[in-house]
């Protein structure tokens, strides 16, 4: 009796166990889509690293405020969290540093600073809202992901873990820029953006 009542409870744990996507019964189209990352695991994990860094510098948002106008941590934390989207609360921030005298060489890191978060959070939005599927290359995988110019058009972008691992690169040396920053112990002297660097490129399919 009781080894049946074992092999009773072992059945039921293992039909109420998560199953993972690739259990499930989808389509071609589905699979390929699910699979894309699990196929190239490096490009995933530059993904998530990508994500970590910006999750990092959206955090430091509140500190820089606070920082900027001299207004208390806590109540940086309320101004900010009334906006809903990051690009809202940027915007204030730098609407904050535009108002308040600075010299010269900060005025410029700021603009510096600003200009790359906001590239970053183009990538970090690319990187989450995109639809990831192969492209029979070993290395590579296709993003692609609705445009927000209200043309109702999609966008493409071949990535590999290389192209990923530039944009983390850039990530960290702005969480970074932002840690010395606020800790008061220094601003790194390289620039936050190598001279001549591009973009990745993209292309439209309609």
């Amino acid at each position: 009796m009781r080894i049946e009542f074992d092999a009773l409870r072992e059945s039921i744990m293992l039909s109420s166990a998560p199953k993972r996507p690739s259990e499930f019964i989808i389509s071609d189209k589905q699979w390929r889509a699910v699979s894309a990352l699990e196929k190239l695991p490096e490009v995933g994990l530059q993904v998530a690293i990508f994500i970590n860094h910006f999750g990092a510098i959206e955090n430091s948002l509140p500190s820089l405020f606070s920082k900027i106008t001299g207004i208390d941590g806590s109540t940086s934390e309320h101004l900010l969290g009334v906006s809903t989207s990051f690009s809202q609360r940027l915007g204030i921030v730098e609407t904050a540093s535009l108002a308040v005298e600075m010299t010269e060489g900060f005025n410029a890191f700021y603009d510096e600073l600003f200009s790359e978060i906001k590239f970053l959070e183009g990538r970090r939005n690319s990187y989450c809202h995109s639809l990831y599927t192969n492209t029979g290359h070993a290395d590579q995988i296709r993003m692609i992901c609705y445009k927000t110019d209200g043309r109702r058009a999609t966008k493409e972008e071949i990535i590999t873990a290389l192209s990923v691992k530039k944009d983390c690169a850039r990530a960290e040396r702005v969480s970074l820029s932002l840690f010395y920053l606020l800790e008061g112990t220094r601003i790194l002297s390289k620039p936050l953006r190598r001279k001549n660097q591009k973009n990745p490129p993209s292309k439209s399919a309609t």
